[in-house]
């Protein structure tokens, strides 16, 4: 079906799909109407493919196409930004990059992200409200309210991120013996949770002032935060994950899915760093 995407199925749609490469993980740009996603899900069925779309009817119809198609289980379809989805890539890097590790610690990590997801889904949604006035206001050029809104957004987001925070450095065994009852994932999963609650509060922050900043008319800060933030915490894993071995001597011990914990961390601050930093010196009207 495509009754509802202003873009429609063409040519260059379907060529893509069948000529694009895929792997173990595939990520759908401007999804549409799901063409291109369903097409790598049947080419590579062990592919896990994310769709994405900044327009909520063509999300809604590729959710229906995917729902009505085989692939269902393998093709995710979201409505948000590419830079909202990269935001939340530095997480799932995390599960990415253990894989070599074994599977208990890619199910860990994975159990681990879980909570981070339903965290992410209320942040999301207090920006996603905010994000709507301040546009309003800023139609208006009406600074005061939009300080207000972007301070009410931010203290909603801290409040939230730090309730999720605290749960997961107090009872971690607690929240990922929800979503599994294997007593191994559930040590190694808290083990990583206790050390990447953290972010969360930066998590908050980088999503509450990257909102602000798009609809204020500055859209090139955020996008250069979330950019760096992925490239920081890609090769923070390789280095902590793995560990770094010159001539036989051991620089950097490997501290596994610890050190992943670790990377997204301090990818998270330095996203937080820029973002925040950078709209005070330019003196963003936020």
């Amino acid at each position: 079906m495509q009754d509802k995407c202003g873009m429609k199925v063409g040519t260059d749609g379907v060529l893509l799909g069948a000529w694009a490469l895929g792997g173990s993980r595939v990520l759908d740009i401007g999804t549409g109407t799901g063409l291109v996603a369903l097409m790598m899900a049947q080419r590579f069925p062990q592919s896990v493919v994310d769709a994405i779309d900044i327009d909520e009817e063509a999300c809604r119809q590729a959710a229906e196409n995917v729902a009505a198609s085989p692939f269902a289980g393998s093709v995710h379809v979201s409505h948000c930004p590419l830079q909202d989805f990269l935001s939340s890539f530095v997480n799932m890097l995390d599960t990415i990059m253990v894989g070599q590790l074994g599977a208990v610690d890619i199910a860990a990590v994975g159990l681990g992200n879980q909570l981070f997801f339903v965290m992410s889904l209320g942040v999301y949604g207090i920006a996603s409200g905010g994000q709507i006035f301040i546009a309003q206001y800023w139609g208006r050029k009406d600074i005061k309210n939009i300080n207000k809104t972007t301070g009410m957004m931010l203290k909603l987001a801290l409040c939230f991120t730090v309730l999720f925070a605290s749960v997961s450095i107090l009872f971690p065994e607690f929240c990922l013996s929800i979503y599994s009852k294997d007593i191994e994932v559930i040590r190694r999963g808290a083990q990583y949770l206790r050390v990447v609650a953290p972010s969360y509060l930066f998590f908050g922050i980088n999503v509450s002032f990257a909102a602000s900043c798009r609809n204020t008319e500055h859209l090139k800060l955020p996008a250069v935060a979330t950019i760096t933030s992925v490239f920081v915490n890609a090769l923070l894993n390789y280095l902590l994950i793995f560990g770094v071995n010159i001539g036989g001597v051991q620089v950097i011990e490997a501290h596994g899915i610890i050190g992943a914990a670790v990377a997204t961390v301090i990818s998270r601050i330095v996203e937080a760093f820029i973002v925040v930093g950078g709209s005070y010196a330019r003196k963003y009207v936020i």
